[in-house]
């Protein structure tokens, strides 16, 4: 019965469900799993938690599985096949498709608000909030409160929060025992490894550029703004798992530059108070706005975008001369760092502190 009512809102959102809410289904599934690996291969992990990961998610597979998967795997909106932490961390996107019209608790808001936040509603002097260039609308990190009463957040999005609560969860059932699915527990959907999953899919949603601002598709750069590109989906999921194209010479480009940026680029924020990290991080993405927007208009012809064009574009960025390509392997390093923190924050939550990492 179960399964029957859970193909059927996989169906519908298979059908139905546009591409918008952050990285793509094979994304939030790769950057899990290499957070997953990024976690079993760092001695600083806790013993316990790379026991807990390695079950928690267990076709993380190696660093050849990951490539093989980004270069060939064909995934879709709805994932075939996967387990565990694979599968929850995708859940939050098959919700906000197939519960429009419910809120999630205790924000009172449906699902889709929980992916983003407009940073613009934080702006300081602001009346109306809009999107302008050079970071002139982004605010600081101490103008966005960490209260969900405040009523800016119902318009914003609330990803800062429901990161943190996510996290909490994530504790709780840690604290109870309750680490996965297993006989006999009840409900049967609540355990550690479900919250996991959803922590790393908001973590990821974190690091997405386009999710940081009301102009989530880079609408200002157009000057025909009625035909614009969806450049939210060409920076989100296009390069790595289109219906149309598999883009292999750009996915060849992009994998070293991931393993180059997992290697070399540290998150902004690692550690800290999770809702000031995720602030920060929103933040620092924010920065990567007017490139994308400049490639997207340069690489736009008659109101049609040319993906490999778009992603071979360079321009100033962070103070170097940077491509797009090379803005989305860093984006997605910084997710991969932030779901293996956050994880690890929330590992050490829930246990004794003599436990705890670093102790």
């Amino acid at each position: 019965m179960k399964k029957s009512f859970i193909s059927c809102i996989m169906f519908f959102v298979l059908v139905a469900a546009p591409h918008a809410w952050g990285w793509s289904t094979k994304e939030h599934i790769l950057l899990t799993r290499l957070a997953v690996q990024q976690l079993l291969n760092d001695p600083a992990t806790p013993p316990g938690l790379k026991q807990w990961v390695a079950k928690a998610c267990p076709d993380a597979g190696t660093l050849q599985d990951a490539e093989n998967f980004f270069k060939y795997a064909r995934v879709g909106i709805v994932p075939p096949g996967v387990v565990g932490a694979s599968y929850w961390c995708v859940m939050p996107d098959i919700n906000a498709n197939s519960a429009k019209d419910v809120n999630v608790e205790p924000f009172g808001v449906p699902e889709r608000l929980l992916h983003f936040v407009d940073l613009e509603y934080f702006h300081s002097g602001d009346t109306q909030p809009s999107f302008a260039t050079g970071g002139a609308h982004c605010p600081k990190p101490a103008d966005v409160p960490n209260d969900l009463r405040d009523p800016r957040w119902k318009n914003a999005g609330m990803l800062p929060l429901r990161i943190v609560d996510c996290a909490a969860r994530m504790t709780q059932e840690l604290k109870q025992g309750r680490l996965w699915d297993q006989p006999g527990q009840y409900p049967r959907d609540q355990h550690a490894v479900h919250w996991a999953g959803f922590l790393a899919h908001y973590a990821a949603d974190n690091t997405m550029p386009h999710h940081g601002t009301i102009d989530y598709k880079s609408r200002a750069f157009f000057d025909d703004v009625k035909n614009v590109p969806n450049v939210h989906a060409e920076m989100e999921y296009r390069m790595c798992d289109d219906d149309h194209n598999d883009f292999m010479e750009l996915r060849n480009e992009f994998w070293p530059l991931l393993l180059a940026a997992l290697a070399d680029q540290k998150a902004p924020a690692a550690g800290g108070d999770m809702f000031t990290d995720s602030v920060k991080v929103s933040i620092a993405s924010y920065d990567t706005l007017d490139l994308i927007g400049h490639a997207a208009a340069a690489a736009t012809h008659n109101g049609k975008l040319d993906t490999v064009a778009f992603f071979h574009y360079s321009g100033p960025c962070r103070g170097k001369v940077m491509s797009i390509m090379q803005v989305k392997a860093i984006q997605q390093a910084w997710a991969v760092q932030r779901i293996a923190t956050v994880w690890t924050q929330a590992w050490n939550a829930a246990q004794p502190p003599e436990e705890q990492a670093g102790k």
